[in-house]
């Protein structure tokens, strides 16, 4: 029997052509390329690409930059992230991803980053919205910094025009996220 004919009476229909409308389709759905380690969101009503995020588990040997208590641990490294439209909540759906492919992967929910400003445009800055997702970095001066300018609108100092090491503090993961730590 071809393939045709068994898809025809595994799904109950007379052809091939019949389709079934799908119920509860997510608005975006995620591609994983595994070869690259790249995820690659598309949105379900008009196929377009609304971001790209490139990371990978790393394993940090007795390297204090991102979580000061540790000495040896593994953390997901996001490479790079990419929203295609800013301020519509892909960058954070993208975060979140990140959070749970790093427990996934074995990373016990630690995520870090170096955050640049690669656009140079002053009203685009990642450090800014890497800091209201909940991320920190053991640069208390430009943590100082940005939280100032996201209170008051101050604006930052030109030290923050290279890059920044983050990283998502694995208490405030667990504490509001309690059904993945659970899991893992």
């Amino acid at each position: 029997m071809n393939i045709t004919k068994q898809f025809v009476r595994k799904m109950h229909v007379k052809s091939i052509l019949q389709t079934y409308t799908v119920k509860n389709l997510p608005e975006h759905l995620i591609y994983f390329n595994r070869k690259k380690s790249n995820y690659t969101m598309f949105s379900t009503h008009t196929g377009e690409i609304l971001g790209k995020m490139s990371a990978q588990p790393e394993y940090i040997y007795s390297n204090n930059i991102y979580y000061p208590n540790i000495k040896c641990y593994s953390s997901l490294y996001i490479k790079s992230l990419k929203a295609e439209k800013r301020r519509s909540g892909i960058g954070q759906e993208l975060i979140n991803l990140a959070r749970r492919e790093s427990i996934r992967r074995g990373c016990e929910g630690r995520v870090h980053l170096i955050a640049k400003n690669v656009t140079r445009e002053a009203d685009n800055l990642p450090y800014v919205a890497y800091r209201k997702m909940g991320f920190d970095s053991q640069q208390k001066w430009e943590i100082t910094s940005i939280d100032r300018y996201i209170k008051t609108g101050e604006t930052l100092p030109l030290l923050l025009k290279r890059g920044l090491a983050m990283f998502l503090p694995v208490k405030n993961y667990c504490e509001k996220f309690n059904k993945f730590c659970k899991k893992a």
